[in-house]
Order: structure tokens, then sequence, then C-alpha cells
């Protein structure tokens, strides 16, 4: 690793840390503020907190396969975690999406293995559950998509 790159590649691993930690203390409240299957109306007919213990994947679509997920996942963060170091070279928008994605897995990951499902806490009447992890990989797609297609990269 050059120099210049690390405190790129620390800043990333900082902010991967600090998205997994927020993550982890919003679903350890949930969790203990609601029973499975409590509901927060907040925006009447539109938008609920709903604590929702996810044993499938990604928006609570129902695979129960938790050793194909969880494998899945690990491979693919350990893939990430590898080439992490060619990552930093990436213009903003892409390791920041990278970072997004990878903090989102990684906490998603977290839940699967310790609690054996994912907490799950924001409802809208026409989506399945999610919480702020599937919202960092969503957003994690979305700019390193953006990015891949409309702006260049330095290598």
């Amino acid at each position: 690793m050059t120099k210049d790159n690390s405190p790129k590649w620390l800043i990333d691993l900082v902010l991967v840390s600090v998205l997994v930690f927020l993550d982890q203390i919003i679903k350890f409240a949930f969790s203990t503020w609601f029973s499975e299957g409590d509901t927060k109306e907040i925006i009447r007919g539109f938008f609920s907190f709903e604590l929702v213990f996810n044993q499938g994947a990604v928006f609570g679509i129902t695979i129960d396969k938790t050793l194909l997920i969880t494998g899945t996942v690990l491979i693919l963060a350990a893939l990430v975690f590898v080439y992490f170091k060619k990552l930093v070279n990436r213009e903003y928008l892409q390791r920041l999406g990278i970072v997004l994605i990878v903090a989102g897995a990684l906490s998603n990951l977290w839940d699967r293995i310790f609690w054996g499902h994912v907490v799950d806490w924001l409802k809208f009447t026409f989506w399945p559950a999610f919480n702020f992890a599937d919202l960092l990989i969503v957003a994690g797609i979305f700019l390193l998509g953006w990015a891949l297609l409309f702006q260049g990269r330095s290598d």
C-alpha cells in the first residue's frame, strides 16, 4: 500500500465500522423497545416501525437458507477486503458505494451469526420490513452503479 492510499483506506475502514456500530445500536434499541410483531404507526396507512425477526434474505424475502446466505455474504465480504487496496484508487462515489454495501452486509451478517435472524424495523405498507443496513446496501448499489456508469476511473 502506498503512503497516500493509507488515509483513504483507513477512512473507509473507520466509516464501515461506524455504520455497522450505528446499525447495531438501532437494532438493539428496537429489539428492546418492541416485541416481535409490535407495530408503531408513524404515517397512518403508509409507514410504521414494526419489529420483524427476518430469517430470510434482504427486505424480508423468505429463504430458509441461513447457512447459504451467511456463506455468500462472507465470501463477498472476503473478496471485497482482498481487493480493498485496489479499491482505494477508485473514484470517491465508487469507494463510498462499496463502503456502504460492505457496512450493510456485515451488519446483517452479524445479526445472522449471533442472533440467527436479521432485525428489521422499517415498514412501508407496500414493501416488506427492512432496516438501516438494507438502506446502506441499496444506497451503495445506487452510488456504485451511478459512478460506474457516469464517472471515469482513476487507476
